[in-house]
């Protein structure tokens, strides 16, 4: 079964101080990733803006608490050779006045072909955020799952979240953010900062911490060269956990590499292409 986990909290950036050229109203990406237990995978989803999404700062770089309406599709496939896993999923973000509405359906196909059995599920989940100001939200989101397989019919998960967002710029060329959540399905309760800098040499510095109940504190930080490449880490529990790299080879298109789970014996190595138009 297919469990939706939506994130929750995110006090966001503010950045209108730093607007860059780079705008677009469909965004289009494919990727595939590899462990020792994935055989193949592969994932395709599309994104579109019904006003331009403008950058802030380095390329691709939206801030923590953006407001756009948008409409998107997402599939995804991976066989392990015990079983395979495929994903259709619809959403969208669309603003009435000072809300912020966000739905997200989806359909999960599970073969587990040792057993000779499959598991079909649905879910949806919907998200309300009120600005009471332009830097601060509070949001709540409500999903639910239902899973059909040959033993069990009908079986439901629910996932309950609330958060609030607070969002502060400093000057032209900081930003910081302050996140607060509770997920009521794990029953974490968890705190957020983020950071974003602009260098006088034009490069920039994003920066974040999360500290949970429930799950390992994460904490991570990206270095942008310029507006096109850029590197970053992820600690678990201040074990380096993760690493990335990302190029915008043109204004249009960018590729990512990455590599996870750096404090286990096994790894997971993933790549990106995205097109924005």
């Amino acid at each position: 079964m297919k469990r939706i986990t939506i994130a929750l909290l995110s006090m966001g950036l503010s950045a209108n101080a730093f607007a860059n050229s780079q705008s677009h109203d469909i965004e289009v990406t494919a990727s595939t990733l590899t462990n020792d237990y994935i055989e193949s995978y592969f994932s395709f989803g599309g994104k579109y803006f019904f006003e331009p999404r403008q950058a802030k700062g380095p390329k691709g770089y939206y801030g923590f608490n953006p407001r756009h309406d948008w409409f998107g599709v997402s599939y995804f496939a991976s066989d392990s050779g015990a079983y395979e896993n495929s994903a259709f999923d619809i959403m969208g973000n669309f603003n009435l006045g000072n809300f912020q509405i966000s739905a997200q359906l989806s359909n999960t196909s599970s073969e587990y072909n040792f057993y000779n059995e499959t598991n079909e599920s649905s879910s949806l989940t919907l998200g309300v955020d009120y600005f009471i100001t332009d830097k601060w939200s509070v949001s709540g989101y409500f999903g639910g799952t239902v899973s059909d397989t040959i033993d069990a019919i009908g079986e439901s998960e629910v996932a309950e979240f609330i958060d609030t967002r607070y969002e502060l710029t400093i000057g032209d060329s900081h930003s910081i953010g302050f996140s607060l959540g509770y997920d009521f399905e794990d029953n974490d309760a968890f705190l957020g900062v983020n950071y974003f800098t602009q260098f006088s040499n034009g490069q920039y510095l994003e920066a974040f911490a999360r500290i949970s109940d429930y799950f390992n504190d994460r904490y991570g930080a990206t270095f942008y060269f310029n507006d096109d490449l850029s590197v970053g880490v992820a600690t678990n529990e201040l074990e380096v956990s993760e690493a990335n790299a990302s190029l915008f080879f043109s204004n249009n298109y960018q590729v990512k590499v990455y590599i996870s789970g750096l404090d286990y014996s096994e790894q997971t190595f993933g790549a990106s292409i995205s097109g924005y138009f």
